[in-house]
């Protein structure tokens, strides 16, 4: 057969398509998501507006909560239709956007090595390969581990994994494109809207993701001004998109500050030290390759740039300072916001994005322009690559589940279909109101299917076409319960 015949395979389609599979194999067979906690009821069936609530218990978490409540209507009215079961299908819809921004993430910073980095694409795919294999393996030193896009359950998937992929994903395009010199005059022409929408989006989805994105215009913003400090005329001219970044950033923590969950910890105090204790403690799950490498990487990095070979890369090298102080503000910044918050944000590898992020972004620039400069670094990292597979795929050490009290999926599926199955018998009886026995959960309000979510439960399951008409739920803790699924006490 003629060789021109032949379909050429394009190496990079291939590598992304696998890893997009991998994805959805891992979130509907590995590790499914599904409805566990009184949030995920809850969520299925809020209704707000596409635009920030003024004192809102949520204001500006815009995206998550428009998201959510698609995710039960795929699956009631696309998925079960073809005998796909509600709870698997709302796994099924949660792996696919998962796995897409996942991807997505990933080609931007495929793309983002080859554009800005020059790197060779062959080079450039074995770096992005060690960036993936961080998100499973970094914390794998213990059963139970958490991973980089591990969440406690099916609402913070969609309120802090996604929106942190999403501006993750934006700072790495921007990186890529230079859009400041002329942000203004193209918008008045209509070109650049989808940089306003994706702005939108990124800064209205959760104020931990959206200091990644403020993180670094706000160093861009910075390094600009103390390069042209004797010529201030050109410092708005060259940050006209960074400056409208950072302007919707401060609205959206305006919003946030007077939102209805701002409100009731107004009265915290400000636990910086406690939030710092508890990252480090985090910290101390790390995998020693995984945590060896990237310190080691990070530490040699700063020498490469600043009296090695790097310092003659001088736009690779202004890339590199922009993403460690980038780094340091987000520190910073999601420190504080724990601190306030809740300290316990700390120890959850999302909700601390920018944490990890930077470094590892950091690290892919140092390796790659360490690999220019010395050939032979290059032919290591195949090895490095099959070291850090064998760590994230070992069977010694498993991964944490991302149902609430880390239950699997199996039995968040069946708790599920029992509450369910008693309010439809409720329905059917023509009883207008239920006790629904519910497993016991903690000792304040028994969460994570606390007293309060009967009338979740009653709306998504309208809502959904899964009951006729909207019934009165009372919930009733049962340790019979917690005894016939294998649910520990809290």
């Amino acid at each position: 057969m003629n060789s021109n015949n032949l379909v050429k395979i394009n190496p990079v389609m291939v590598f992304f398509i696998f890893i997009f599979v991998f994805l959805m194999f891992f979130f509907t067979v590995i590790h499914p998501i599904t409805i566990i906690s009184g949030d995920d009821w809850k969520g299925l069936s809020l209704s707000r507006a596409a635009y920030p609530q003024w004192h809102g218990f949520n204001p500006i978490k815009v995206v998550p909560e428009l998201l959510l409540p698609f995710v039960g209507y795929f699956s009631s009215f696309l998925l079960k239709p073809f005998g796909v079961n509600f709870f698997f299908g709302i796994a099924v819809i949660t792996a696919f956007v998962t796995s897409s921004i996942v991807t997505f993430f990933l080609i931007q910073l495929h793309l983002f090595l080859k554009e800005k980095i020059a790197t060779d694409s062959r080079l450039s795919l074995i770096i992005t390969s060690i960036v993936f294999l961080y998100f499973f393996g970094m914390f794998k030193s213990t059963d139970n581990s958490p991973y980089l896009l591990w969440e406690i359950n099916l609402t913070c998937y969609y309120h802090y994994v996604l929106p942190a992929l999403m501006n993750g994903s934006f700072v790495i395009y921007l990186m890529r494109k230079d859009v400041n010199n002329t942000f203004c005059s193209r918008l008045l022409n209509g070109e650049p809207l989808f940089l306003v929408l994706v702005t939108y989006l990124c800064v209205f989805s959760s104020i931990f993701a959206s200091i990644v994105l403020a993180s670094y215009c706000g160093t861009k913003f910075l390094i600009s001004i103390l390069a042209n400090i004797k010529c201030k005329s050109n410092i708005f001219r060259d940050n006209q998109f960074n400056i409208f970044v950072l302007g919707v950033w401060f609205i959206s923590a305006v919003y946030e500050m007077n939102g209805g969950r701002a409100s009731q910890i107004e009265e915290s105090d400000l636990a910086i030290g406690k939030s710092i204790s508890n990252l480090i403690h985090f910290l101390y799950g790390t995998d020693l390759l995984f945590g060896g490498f990237l310190i080691f990487s990070l530490i040699i990095s700063v020498y490469f740039f600043s009296f090695g070979h790097g310092k003659k890369l001088p736009e690779i090298k202004n890339t590199y300072w922009v993403s460690v102080i980038s780094w340091v503000f987000s520190f910073v910044a999601l420190i504080l916001v724990c601190a306030k918050a809740s300290p316990s944000y700390a120890g959850r590898p999302v909700a601390m994005w920018g944490v990890y992020m930077y470094p590892l972004l950091v690290t892919c620039i140092f390796i790659s322009s360490a690999c220019k400069k010395n050939k032979w670094i290059s032919t290591l990292l195949p090895l490095l690559v099959l070291c850090l597979l064998n760590k994230a795929t070992s069977a010694k050490n498993t991964l944490m589940e991302s149902q609430n009290l880390n239950l699997t999926f199996a039995t968040a599926q069946d708790v599920g279909e029992n509450i369910i199955s008693q309010i439809i018998k409720a329905e059917r009886d023509g009883q207008t109101s239920v006790v629904l026995h519910v497993p016991k959960g903690d000792d304040n309000d028994n969460w994570p299917f606390p007293i309060y979510m009967g009338s979740g439960i009653s709306r998504t399951l309208l809502i959904n076409g899964i009951t006729k008409k909207e019934i009165e739920i009372k919930i009733y803790p049962d340790k019979n319960m917690n005894s016939e699924y294998n649910i520990p006490f809290k």
